[in-house]
């Protein structure tokens, strides 16, 4: 189970951090939740991660599938 994820941004030298239950950070700083519910107007980010065993794979792919059929306009 995965408990905590850090990401670095080169680009914008910034370090991400995240722990389950105690809330994300941006260098040091509380991140605060946007309270958009509509994802079409919301901005998607995604990787394939570093796990490339074909379940795993299979999971990704078919989560991104359902999102990219929501239809968008714009």
């Amino acid at each position: 189970q995965i408990e905590f994820g850090i990401v670095y941004s080169c680009i914008e030298d910034k370090m991400y951090t995240a722990r389950k239950g105690k809330g994300a950070f941006c260098n040091g700083q509380k991140l605060q939740v946007s309270g958009q519910e509509d994802i079409t107007k919301s901005l998607l980010v995604t990787e394939l991660g570093s796990n490339r065993d074909p379940e795993t794979i299979k999971i990704i792919l078919s989560n991104m599938e359902r999102l990219l059929s929501i239809p968008i306009h714009g």
